[in-house]
């Protein structure tokens, strides 16, 4: 009985000098028993107004359904946490409440044991946090600063509210301004001697609940307007450079609470992400036109020193001519006059010298036809490959009779491509294919289209089975003057791939080159649908 006693006078003294609103009511009706000395902070109602009345008589329930609810939750899980209903106030008006209950016995009946707590400040926050959230979602730049001044002046309820960005280390750039209830022009002002230069300065936030023009005696707009408190919050980057600010300003000395700094930290939050994002965009922004302007002017210069290189290349190989004529024709004229008195080394002599003069002339021929393939307009219509290849193989093939050539050429291809620039790469990649496949004794050619590439452009291709090349020479292929095989073993002036290629890239096409020692090769290329250069 005294260990009883004891347990009854503990529970008693905690149930009555608990700070929050407790209550025992009777399971069966609902009537109050017991309500403890804490301030009813959600009817606010004395004990004495509720002891002896039910709960759905003092506005606890607002229906007895609604209790009925309750209980059947309580009866089947023995206790209930966190159950959110409205309660009736005694002025009439609906409060927002969170109420926790637990089964007990008293004197052998049933009882319910209740807290109760007003969380209607709460449920404001987050309707109105819900409602800047909607108000938001949709905006960005301009119009987002506009919505979050006014949504925060509206639930902070404060004369004026500033966003602002900073656009030198004393100077904010007002993004959006809202006061009165109403709002004005952006401007620019120098934060020397305001309460922003604290702001911006601190990590935290900076209040002045009062007394704010005589803190700072020299800031003319809060003594012209009369402002007495302000709350303000400085925008950092993502190292801590400040690099906005947001504030609030009251007319009258501010009460200060939780609630109020946890709003304006969670709009200045919001307001930072939008400020850091607006200034990458400018920065991309930025970069892109700068880029574009940086392509532009190399791609003119580039354009300019071809021309130039071209009109070199075709002007020294033009003239190269002349003087070339004059060592061949004198060459040949002392080679006639001297007749019978050469002997075989020095008629050897003259040979090499009408030799030499001969590649030369084809290497200057082969560099003015490799520049007018630069300089040339590129004029693209249907052209079928196929036709062109038979009639170039034709053409070759009457020059060697004696070959046994099998030509294997894919019927119907054909390409949107300039039909005379066309024409000279595949002439030079089929003369190449029957020059360095005359040693074998059936000669194979083939001409086709490979599978098309992902971005929907075909790729043809021209195979021999010639003597083939190794792989890891393959880079100086397409390079002017660059052979892998010698003068006395295949003639040639090295210039005909670079031509191919050439070609090939002014399409806005690719070439490509496989192959082997003694096992062909396949040159495979596209002629793409992009424009000239």
């Amino acid at each position: 009985m005294e260990r009883l006693r004891r347990s009854e006078e503990r529970f008693s003294k905690a149930f009555n000098f608990s700070p929050l609103n407790l209550t025992i009511t009777r399971l069966a009706d609902g009537s109050f028993l017991e309500i403890n000395k804490a301030q009813d902070r959600v009817q606010g109602m004395r004990p004495d107004e509720m002891i002896g009345k039910t709960t759905v008589e003092a506005g606890a329930w607002l229906t007895p359904a609604d209790r009925e609810q309750f209980v059947a939750q309580l009866l089947r899980d023995g206790r209930i946490d966190n159950y959110d209903t409205r309660m009736r106030h005694k002025d009439g008006s609906l409060v927002a409440t969170r109420l926790w209950a637990e089964l007990i016995e008293i004197d052998g009946e049933p009882c319910i044991l209740s807290c109760t707590v007003n969380i209607s400040a709460e449920k404001r926050r987050e309707s109105l946090l819900l409602s800047v959230a909607k108000g938001v979602a949709a905006e960005t730049g301009e119009a987002f600063f506009t919505a979050l001044t006014r949504h925060l002046s509206e639930a902070i309820e404060c004369d004026l509210v500033v966003i602002g960005e900073c656009t030198d280390p004393d100077v904010v750039q007002v993004l959006s301004i809202w006061k009165d209830a109403v709002p004005m022009p952006t401007f620019s002002f120098d934060t020397l001697n305001t309460p922003c230069a604290e702001t911006l300065r601190q990590k935290e936030a900076f209040v002045c609940a009062q007394g704010l023009p005589q803190g700072f005696p020299n800031a003319r707009g809060i003594n012209r307007e009369g402002f007495q408190a302000y709350l303000g919050q400085a925008l950092r980057d993502a190292d801590g450079t400040p690099i906005g600010i947001l504030f609030a300003m009251w007319r009258t000395p501010l009460a200060l609470s939780e609630d109020l700094q946890a709003l304006v930290s969670i709009f200045a939050s919001r307001a930072n992400a939008e400020l850091v994002r607006l200034q990458r965009d400018r920065e991309i922004q930025r970069l892109t036109e700068t880029l574009e302007l940086r392509v532009r002017e190399r791609t003119a210069e580039l354009q300019k020193l071809n021309a130039e290189l071209d009109s070199f290349a075709y002007t020294v190989s033009h003239d190269l001519k002349s003087p070339l004529r004059s060592i061949d024709g004198f060459t040949r004229l002392i080679e006639e006059q001297m007749g019978d008195r050469l002997n075989a080394d020095e008629r050897e002599m003259f040979d090499r010298v009408l030799s030499s003069t001969a590649r030369m002339g084809s290497l200057i021929s082969a560099l003015l036809a490799l520049a007018r393939v630069s300089q040339a307009p590129l004029e693209r219509q249907s052209v079928d490959l196929s036709a062109l290849v038979r009639s170039i193989l034709a053409e070759r093939l009457v020059e060697s009779p004696q070959r046994a050539v099998v030509c294997d050429i894919t019927d119907g291809l054909t390409a949107q491509c300039d039909p005379q620039l066309a024409r000279i790469a595949l002439e030079n990649l089929l003369g190449n294919a029957l020059k360095y496949s005359r040693d074998q004794a059936h000669t194979v050619i083939e001409f086709g289209r490979v599978q098309t590439g992902d971005d929907g452009t075909p790729r043809f291709f021209v195979r021999d089975n010639g003597v083939g090349f190794n792989m890891a020479y393959a880079t100086k292929l397409f390079q002017p003057f660059q052979r892998l095989h010698m003068v006395n073993e295949f003639e040639g002036t090295g210039i005909g791939l670079a031509t191919v290629r050439r070609i090939v890239e002014r399409h806005g096409g690719t070439i490509t080159a496989c192959s082997a020692p003694g096992e062909g090769a396949t040159f495979s290329f596209t002629l793409g649908d992009a424009p000239s250069a």
